[in-house]
Order: C-alpha cells, then structure tokens, then sequence
C-alpha cells in the first residue's frame, strides 16, 4: 500500500500554503518535500540545559540539499536545492515564545520571523517536530542535507543567573558563536519521487557552551550544532520517520477534484496537514506525534465535497527508536450529500456599532460518533463552552470594515446541510476584548440571530475595565515609562485583552482603560465572572531591549467583571512596579509527561507565566524547567493537563550590587557606579 499511498498530493497549511518554491526546477519533475525540525539541547558540562540557560535560538535562512554525498562540496555548486523560510510562519511554529510576564505579548504569543530568517527556539522542539516548509524540489536521490544559518549573528541564548560573582549577567540576550552552515549526509539516500510527497526530519542537535562570564558587550556564547536526517527508511510497520505518525483512512461519495482531509490538534483550528485523495479514496497523513506509549491527539474533517465529516481527539502515536507504531485508522468516512454555498456578514462592536478588525470566526461540526457526545455546537456546562466533541471545519476573519469573508476561503465553499444527525452548525465568534459568541447557522446557511436579514451579521458584547499602574516614587528616568497591562480570565493564564499604560517623567502613575468580557452576556455567550490583572515594563540592558524584566511586575487578582453589556468597572490600583533586578529558578517535576506537564510562576493568586508545551519531561534533560523574573515572592505550580497537581513557594534571590561597567536591567541606567548581577535559585522537586 505505501508506493501508492506516495502519491497522496499532502499540503502543509496554515501560512505554509505561500512557501516558496525551490531554486532548481528539473526536467524529470518533481515531488514534494515536507519538512520538519527536533531538537535535542546538551551542555558541555553535561548539566540539564535547563539548569543553565532559558533559551536557545538560532537563526535559520534555508535548508538545501544535494545530490552529492561530499560534504566538502563547495557552497556555490550549482546543484544545491533550496528550501527557503516560509513567507509566512504558521501558528503553531515555536519561535521564540513570550509569557506573559516577558517583553511585550500574552501568553503563547509569537514573534513571527522576517520572510527570509526565522529565529528559531529550540527549546520547545525535544520533543515534538515541528513542520517548517514545504516545498517543490526535483525528483531525484539526495545524498547531503544542509541547515543555512545567518552568518552575521547566527543564533542567540539567554543564560539563566551566574551561580558565581563576578560573572556575565543573567537572563539576557547573548549573541552566539556558530559556523553558519551545517552539513550532513543522509543515514540512507533520500529519494524524491514525482508527484509524491517525502516527510524530511531534520534533528538539530546543539551543545551550548559554559555560562558567559562577562556582559554581552564583550562576551559571546560558544554553540555547537550540528544535524542529522534520515533517508527513505520504509517497510512493513515502520513509518518514514520515527517522529512522525500515520493516519490513514478511505473516503465515500467523494468529488475526486475538491475533497480533502485535513488534521487540526485537537480542540483548536491550527491546522497541521491536509491531503487530497487517491482515486479509491483512501488518503495517508504523516503527523507529528508523541512517542508510543504516549500519543498526540488530532481532530480530522473531510471537505471540499458535497458535506463535511468529522472526527475529534483521535490519538496519534509515532514509534520513536523502536521503529514500530501502530497506523491510525480512521476507517470508512461517507461524505452526506448537499449542495455547496457561503456564509458571510460583519461582526461589530455592540457598545458603538464600530467595526470589529481581525475578529476570528470557526465553523463547528459535532463529532456524533464519540459515545454520548452532544449532537450540537451550543454553549453547554458549567462554565458553559463549547462542548468537547467539536471540530473547527472552516476559519475567517474579518477585515477593516469588520466583514468577512475573503474570496475563494473556506467559509465560500459550505455545505448548506449539516450532516446527518446534526440539527445545526455553530459559528464560534471570538475578538480581543470582547465575549466570545457561539450563534447557530441553520440549513441554508442562514443566522436566526443575525442582526440583518440574509447574512451572520453580530455585534459582540463587552465591558470595561479602569485602573492605574503605580511607581513607588516619580518617574526618574527621563523617558516616559511604558507598561503592557494584561486582562485574564481569573486563576488561568487565559488573556482576554492587552493595553498599554503610560507613566510620564516626573509621574509615579499610569493609567488605562481596556475593553475585556462582561459578566452577563446574551444567551449564545460566554461571560466571564473574575478576572486577574497584571503589569509589565519592557527593560534595556546596554541599550538593547530585553525579553525578561528587572522591575516587580504589578499585579489585581480577582478584580470582577463588568456586570453587564458597554458597562465600566474600575480595578484596584496594581502594586508597584519597583526596579528589582532579575532572578531566576529552575527545578524539576516528578514523573513528568511532555505531553500533559506543565509548570506554572504565579504572584499571589495571578498567574505570570507558563512552561511552553511538551517542553518538560525530555531526555536527556529530564524533568527540568526554568524561569527569569524579577527578584520577588512567588509560587510554582506542576499541572496535569491544566489541572495543579502540587504547588511550592519560591523566593527568587535578591540581584548582587557590583560595580560597573555592566549597565542596569533597569531602565535607569548604573547605580553610583554600580549595577544588579541577578542570582539563580534551585526550586525543590515538584511532586
């Protein structure tokens, strides 16, 4: 079955669909490359990376390849094959993660690369690869694999506190030193076939030198990548790659031009892959996914043809060194016959009937398969949501005017009947600041409670909240301070909104107003009845800003909501946002599993920052989690899939006063001559 299953034509989606082609075309056609990145992270102390250093970065331009095994070859030989950066950077790619504490974004934010660089973060890809482009390469049989870095600063890392004075500074930026390309051949030839598509796997495997002992002004880190790539390495029960999983299935009553099969992970709409059929209807997906035992789960929906079909959190598993996993199927999906047609409207701020940019609708469909699921979309529970079983089968967002959607997207191309058992679809409304809304699309794509006859046109509902961020003193430093002011749902680390505060010179205060949910919403809804506020200020460090900050991050729990629609209510004022200094911790979590374990940093009851996902419990760093902060009392929290398991109190250790000529994290610049030396803590094991 896998010779012909090659022929599956795969698509990596999200922003991957604008990837750049390769630079060599070749008369004997051409197949697809999908390409993907691990990481595996060591020290050349042989410590957990994450007992020394928070990040790792490199900055990637392409991966090339070659027909030739030698890996002297020159850089300017014309048979190199170029696989560029994206043109843009998919949702789920890691680069370089800001928590919500850090330089200026919520939790899980992402800093999208430039087109040509993608900075890339290692640290959240020992476990799980992680797809990077796709691309048109001939079809012919590679011998070496590439990785182009910049060669003007090709990678970065922020080093955890010094545990010896003097000593560099922690929890900044430190330029890296790093040849700029990196070869090597493949464990077996790698052969592209026409028309086929091939998963590449490309391990980057860094060992990061000892902590600098100087400022970044005159120190650079020592890195030392390399790579490796296996070939086309497939027989019977062994997948391409053993990080990857197989998913197959056959599709029924399908239009062999249009129909497609895509994976999303499950509950969200970041789409992974999609494919098209072969003419018996049977598809293939390699996905990335958890080692055996352990699995990756996956919602999938068929489209493009006369209905959808669904199926929510199946579990996906790859074989890991064993080589051997077992292929998911998902079995026999007839497609329900209906004709085809498009939903479209505006969605509008209901307080003042502005429009709503960049608001992002999801079209739902229940999984009636999964045993006593709900057979719709409504809002459901306590707190109410969307029920568990639905699958995102159509995305849109909306433009300056507020309407949506796009020509030629997926909301243009709907079938106007719900498959069979479903009474309705839902259209999953969501917006910074506002109440998420989840209205019903009934037969004929038409909205019961759309606010104009012939369209799914709604004005989202919010309240305000009013506050002020504080200074314990005026502010000295001759600039204006700006502050990131962050609304989330209360006892998570789910942000609602973000605004800026400003304290002027000479001011001790700042204030804000910021559009958040309300608490008594309509009935297709969601409120929220509490939220926890928190503050931040963006620090330089010798003139360069810095991901982490030195000064006390300000913090309301538990503030309320507005009680209804257009509604303001004030916070208390946060606590000051003093310079501190920086101070970091790492620790460790008992029997942890990449895919469920977390650890959470909060002060007091407000949640300030979160461990990236599947970034703990690999080896060979083990259990290990770090976090920068600024000098304060916090408490750290091991979760089970979002659930606290045990929590401990930690005192982050107050910054060393030494003499220059390192600058301040603080923005005031050196002290009387003097400037703070952060200083790390060991947290006690998480059980």
């Amino acid at each position: 079955m896998w010779p012909a299953l090659l022929g599956t034509v795969l698509t990596v989606v999200g922003s991957l669909l604008l990837a750049g082609r390769s630079r060599v075309d070749s008369a004997g056609g051409t197949g697809i490359v999908e390409l993907a990145f691990t990481g595996t992270l060591s020290t050349s102390n042989g410590q957990p990376i994450s007992s020394q250093y928070q990040r790792v970065m490199l900055n990637v331009s392409s991966v090339r390849l070659n027909t030739s095994t030698d890996l002297s070859l020159s850089d300017t030989d014309p048979s190199w094959v170029t696989i560029p950066v994206a043109r843009g950077i998919a949702s789920n790619f890691p680069s370089q993660f800001i928590t919500t504490s850090l330089n200026f974004g919520g939790s899980g934010t992402l800093l999208t690369a430039a087109p040509t660089l993608l900075q890339l973060d290692l640290m959240p890809l020992q476990n799980l690869p992680v797809l990077f482009n796709i691309a048109k390469v001939p079809a012919q049989t590679y011998g070496q694999v590439e990785l182009v870095l910049d060669s003007t600063l090709p990678g970065n890392v922020v080093p955890l506190c010094p545990q010896f004075a003097p000593a560099g500074e922690g929890c900044v930026t430190y330029q890296a030193n790093s040849a700029s390309s990196i070869r090597a051949q493949f464990s077996s030839l790698y052969t592209v076939h026409v028309d086929a598509v091939l998963p590449l796997v490309v391990n980057i495997a860094v060992t990061v030198g000892f902590r600098p002992g100087a400022d970044p002004s005159t120190a650079r880190v020592s890195i030392g990548p390399s790579i490796s790539a296996l070939g086309n390495q497939i027989g019977s029960g062994v997948t391409s790659n053993p990080t990857l999983g197989m998913v197959t299935g056959t599709v029924t009553n399908f239009d062999p031009n249009t129909t497609t099969v895509t994976a999303e992970y499950a509950g969200t709409d970041q789409v992974v892959a999609v494919t098209k059929l072969l003419p018996d209807g049977s598809f293939l997906l390699n996905l990335p996914a958890a080692t055996t035992p352990a699995s990756t789960l996956y919602d999938f929906y068929v489209s493009g043809s006369a209905g959808y079909v669904v199926r929510s959190h199946v579990a996906v598993s790859s074989p890991g060194a064993t080589g051997f996993a077992p292929t998911t199927n998902l079995g026999m999906l007839p497609v329900p016959f209906s004709t085809l047609g498009s939903i479209s409207g505006s969605v509008s701020d209901a307080c003042n009937g502005a429009a709503v940019e960049g608001g992002t609708l999801r079209l739902l469909v229940p999984d009636t398969t999964v045993a006593g699921s709900a057979t719709t979309c409504d809002l459901a529970g306590s707190p109410r949501g969307v029920p568990s079983n639905c699958v995102t089968v159509a995305t849109a967002a909306t433009d300056n005017l507020g309407s949506y959607p796009l020509p030629n997207t997926s909301f243009t191309v709907v079938p106007e009947s719900p498959p069979p058992g479903v009474p309705h679809y839902n259209l999953e409304i969501t917006a910074a600041g506002f109440n998420t809304t989840v209205p019903q699309v009934v037969a004929g794509l038409s909205c019961p409670s759309s606010r104009f006859a012939n369209s799914c046109s709604f004005g989202l509902e919010h309240g305000y909240l009013t506050g002020s961020t504080t200074l314990s003193g005026p502010n000295s430093t001759g600039n204006r301070v700006n502050v990131l002011v962050m609304a989330e749902d209360s006892g998570t680390n789910n942000i609602e909104n973000v605004t800026l505060a400003t304290i002027q010179t000479r001011s001790a205060t700042g204030t804000f107003t910021m559009a958040v949910p309300d608490a008594a919403p309509s009935s297709d809804a969601i409120g929220v009845s509490d939220f926890d506020v928190f503050s931040s200020v963006q620090n330089l460090f010798q003139g360069a800003p810095q991901p982490n900050s030195g000064q006390l991050i300000g913090t309301a729990s538990k503030v309320g909501a507005p009680f209804g629609d257009c509604i303001t209510h004030g916070t208390p004022a946060l606590s000051p946002m003093d310079c501190s200094g920086l101070g970091s911790v790492f620790g460790s979590v008992e029997k942890a599993d990449p895919n469920t374990t977390s650890v959470t940093l909060s002060k007091g009851d407000v949640q300030i920052m979160q461990t990236e996902p599947n970034s703990i419990g690999v080896a060979p760093n083990g259990n290990s989690y770090n976090f920068c902060a600024p000098s304060d009392f916090y408490v750290l929290t091991h979760n089970e899939s979002g659930v606290a398991q045990s929590s401990a109190p930690i005192s982050l250790a107050r910054p060393l006063t030494i003499s220059s000529p390192c600058a301040s994290i603080c923005q005031d610049g050196n002290r009387n001559g003097t400037c703070l030396l952060c200083q790390p803590v060991e947290a006690p094991p998480l059980p």
